[in-house]
C-alpha cells in the first residue's frame, strides 16, 4: 500500500512523500510523524523566503554568508582565505590581510536604535566590497568586525585599498541624509605562508586597534 503525504506550510504546499506500508501496518501518521512534517515544512518555507530576500542561488550561501551585509561570515572567510595557498605557502602572489572595525556602533544602537546601526553596517559593508578588486574577498567576522584579503599584484595595492575604502566612506558620509557618520578603522599585514597567517592576523588587529585609540583621544 502506497500513501503520499503532502509537505506543506500554511497554504503553500512544496511536494509530496511517499510512503509504502507493510500489510500488518494500520497506522502511519503519530506526534512525531506530525512534527516532522511540520518543521521540514516551515524549513523549506524559510529557504524559500531566503531566496526571495538575499537572492541566494546556492543553498551553500546560507552557510557562508552573513545575512545583513551579504557578505562572507567568518565561516565563508575562513575557507575562502584557505584557497589563496598551496602547500603552505601563497599562489602567485603575497596577499595582505585587513583587519576592520566600524567606529561607533554602540552610539549609533544606543542613540538611534539597532535598525540605524544595522543601516550604518551595511553601508561600511558596501564601501568595503566597493573597494576590492577581482579575486579579493571581505567578510564580516561579527559584531562590528570585518576582514578582507588583498592580493598584493603590485607594490602600491594597501596604500591603494586604504585610500579608496576611505573616500568610498567619505562619499557614502556626503550623500547619506541618516543622522549617524560612518567611520572605520584598519590595519593590515602582509603574509606569503599558512603557518603565519594567525599572526599576522593579530598584527593587523593591534594596527587597527592603535587607529582607533587615536581617534578617540582626539574626540
Amino acid at each position: 500500500l502506497n500513501i503520499f503525504l503532502p509537505v506543506f506550510y500554511k497554504s503553500e504546499v512544496y511536494g509530496y512523500i511517499a510512503f509504502t506500508l507493510k500489510s500488518d501496518v494500520k497506522y502511519i501518521l503519530d506526534e512525531k510523524m506530525e512534527f516532522t512534517m511540520v518543521l521540514l515544512g516551515q524549513t523549506l518555507n524559510r529557504l524559500r523566503l531566503y531566496d526571495k530576500l538575499f537572492k541566494v542561488n546556492n543553498i551553500k550561501d546560507l552557510y557562508i554568508r552573513d545575512a545583513l551585509t551579504g557578505l562572507l561570515n567568518r565561516r565563508g572567510f575562513e575557507q575562502g582565505i584557505a584557497k589563496y595557498f598551496v602547500d603552505g605557502h601563497t599562489k602567485e602572489n603575497p596577499i595582505a590581510v585587513a583587519s576592520i572595525d566600524m567606529d561607533g556602533l554602540k552610539e549609533i544602537n544606543d542613540n538611534l536604535g539597532h535598525a540605524a546601526g544595522d543601516e550604518a553596517l551595511k553601508g561600511i559593508a558596501h564601501c568595503l566590497e566597493s573597494s576590492l578588486k577581482e579575486g579579493e574577498i571581505a567578510a564580516r567576522i561579527g559584531g562590528d568586525e570585518f576582514e578582507a584579503v588583498l592580493v598584493l599584484n603590485s607594490p602600491a595595492r594597501i596604500g591603494q585599498f586604504i585610500r579608496t575604502f576611505r573616500n568610498a566612506i567619505k562619499k557614502a558620509n556626503a550623500e547619506n541624509r541618516a543622522e549617524f557618520t560612518l567611520s572605520a578603522s584598519i590595519g593590515t599585514c602582509e603574509v606569503t605562508e599558512w603557518e603565519l597567517l594567525m599572526e599576522c592576523m593579530n598584527k593587523a588587529d593591534k594596527v587597527m586597534y592603535i587607529e582607533k585609540k587615536t581617534k578617540k583621544h582626539r574626540t
